[in-house]
């Protein structure tokens, strides 16, 4: 997502106003409970309490743009069909009031979707707001995009390395098709060795149905790599194919995988490319003297 939209990604939109009439809260907590409650007014497209959240004058500042954001400019960009805010991990809000001003301040990891296409981003935030007649109104909003840190790219590669192992450990159980067709992407690709590309899941499908019933597949994932932004990432390891020759005889493949994969909005990992290829059989070893 990009421009005014993206602050309304990084932090808690919206004013609940019932919220405000609750005397017995102290500030911090009134505005604690206030951001919360409007991010699911972001969530749920509630027009009214967007309505409710920004004061006139309202700006803030996008993290993918320096153009400012009017409060007309985030509610236009929130209620777009193109938008939807999927997913979001807040750090404890700090807050800190100063008379009738108060800033609250934290990081997100979010989860969006804009004009079908996913994004995870992780941001820090600061919202600025003022007591206005005994109401707390937003008025101001910085944002930006962080970095991903090694360790959490470390993390997301060990889910990713957990859920390639996890589908190996259940075609112990299944079998192969059953257990490999649950990670399939709708838009996946398979390249088998030896044979054209299959495109689209109900396709792959349709291809692993004929694999035979009698052979067996197993793989040892051996490592998984994610991009920083935490949303694509590849594992690669070794294959073992038990198949059978014309007269019913077992014959033993060995050879390397290379998966790639991505994660879905609901941050499971779909695999969206799947290829390797065959060790070569070692060649038969010729006796000197023997009989041919």
């Amino acid at each position: 997502m990009h421009g005014p939209a993206r602050i309304v990604l990084a932090v808690s939109l919206g004013l609940a106003c019932a919220a405000n009439a609750i005397s017995a809260e102290t500030p911090e907590q009134a505005l604690t409970r206030i951001e919360l409650a409007a991010e699911e007014a972001t969530v749920h497209k509630d027009r009214a309490v967007l309505e409710s959240t920004f004061a006139d004058d309202f700006l803030g500042y996008g993290c993918s743009s320096d153009k400012k954001a009017s409060k007309k400019d985030i509610i236009d960009s929130t209620m777009s069909p193109d938008y939807a805010l999927l997913d979001y991990h807040y750090s404890p809000y700090t807050v800190h009031v100063y008379g009738g001003t108060a800033t609250v301040q934290g990081t997100v990891v979010e989860t969006s979707k804009y004009k079908g296409a996913v994004n995870r981003n992780n941001m820090s935030w600061l919202d600025v707001f003022v007591l206005r007649d005994g109401r707390w109104q937003w008025v101001a909003n910085e944002c930006a995009i962080v970095p991903p840190t090694h360790g959490a790219s470390a993390a997301a590669a060990k889910s990713l390395l957990d859920t390639d192992k996890g589908l190996a450990a259940k075609s112990h159980e299944v079998g192969f098709v059953a257990a490999y067709s649950t990670a399939v992407a709708p838009d996946a690709r398979k390249f088998d060795e030896g044979a054209q590309p299959v495109f689209g899941r109900a396709a792959i499908l349709k291809l692993m149905a004929t694999y035979p019933r009698d052979d067996s597949f197993d793989w040892v994932p051996r490592e998984a790599v994610v991009a920083d932004s935490g949303e694509l990432g590849f594992t690669w390891g070794q294959w073992t194919a038990t198949n059978h020759d014309a007269q019913g005889k077992p014959t033993v493949g060995t050879g390397i995988y290379v998966d790639v994969w991505r994660r879905a909005a609901d941050g499971a990992w779909q695999w969206i490319e799947d290829t390797g290829y065959a060790f070569p059989k070692p060649k038969p070893v010729k006796v000197q003297g023997a009989t041919q």
